[in-house]
């Protein structure tokens, strides 16, 4: 199995700026916990063309959906819960894994606890899921006074990061179909103590940002599981970068007939660009595989390539 990776250079870091996380989807909110997850929680969309006022289900790597599970640890999944903290390759995950930000979120004493609710993004039905100004473990300890009247508790106890997960009815497009849109303010920390992070959270077995069925169709960010690759200030950084979208920050990924498919088709670094990208969907040996790309000339501090970064162990050996 090939597990394939998309880099995205979009600008210098002094211009970049992060506004990417919507305003809502946050009428329910996940009890302060480390490492829990939420029993499965209706997606609620529905095709317009239908009048039977039913729910329909999504359609991810050939299974239909019609509830997601939160796990708290900056990820959802479909066929089972995921409890583990401390990152892992995707496609060791055994069951359909979407990560917005797969790291040792820890909500139980400082930071905001975990979001989420139903919407819509340009008029059409949407799941949302916040980790917005959440904590890791390491920072936060017990003794941290969690105080009511401060909007984050301890806001100078610790760091947080700010990230969202939104997927997107696109029955539009066909039955079954949805967006996914990562959505990404601030990354400040990128693992947990009992990840090798330490106390600032920073360094060990660090994030992991991508997809997978849980096995062999797995994609994953540039920089996943690089030490400071994903912060905000880090070569990959999630904030300075966008995919399909001309807001920094911002990355969406359409999956039609049950294949995500990462295929760039807008670049930003001052202005939106045409790109004629190709990604070949393959099921079974291989993952979405994707083909470099060659440089934009002349487009100062604004290109794009595709790469073959990572392999799966049996693959290297």
């Amino acid at each position: 199995m090939v597990a394939l990776s998309i880099t995205i250079m979009a600008g210098s870091a002094q211009d970049a700026h992060a506004a990417a996380v919507r305003l809502g989807f946050d009428a329910n909110t996940f009890d302060r916990n480390d490492d829990s997850s939420t029993p499965p929680i209706d997606i609620e969309f529905e095709d317009e063309n239908d009048l039977d006022n039913v729910n329909d289900p999504i359609n991810f790597f050939g299974s239909t959906f019609l509830q997601l599970i939160i796990n708290n640890n900056g990820n959802i999944s479909f066929d089972s819960a995921i409890s583990d903290f401390t990152p892992f390759d995707l496609s060791d995950a055994n069951t359909r894994i979407i990560a917005p930000f797969f790291a040792d979120v820890d909500t139980t004493f400082t930071g905001l606890p975990v979001t989420y609710a139903t919407g819509t993004v340009n008029g059409r039905d949407a799941f949302g899921v916040n980790w917005v100004d959440v904590d890791c473990r390491g920072v936060a300890t017990p003794d941290d006074e969690i105080n009511p009247n401060l909007p984050i508790p301890n806001p100078s106890a610790t760091v947080f990061n700010s990230f969202q997960l939104i997927l997107v009815e696109r029955f539009d497009t066909g039955s079954g179909n949805f967006d996914i849109e990562f959505n990404y303010d601030s990354i400040k920390w990128e693992a947990g103590d009992a990840s090798g992070g330490g106390e600032t959270c920073v360094g060990g077995q660090t994030a992991i940002v991508g997809y997978s069925d849980g096995g062999a169709n797995t994609f994953q960010f540039p920089g996943s599981d690089v030490d400071g690759a994903l912060l905000d200030d880090g070569p990959n950084s999630l904030i300075q970068n966008s995919l399909n979208s001309n807001v920094l920050g911002r990355y969406i990924i359409p999956v039609r007939a049950g294949m995500p498919n990462p295929d760039p088709v807008e670049l930003i670094g001052g202005e939106i660009l045409s790109i004629n990208a190709t990604a070949l969907l393959v099921s079974g040996a291989f993952a979405n595989a994707l083909w470099m790309l060659p440089m934009l000339a002349g487009i100062a501090g604004t290109g794009l390539y595709l790469t073959r970064s990572r392999w799966n162990k049996t693959q290297e050996d």
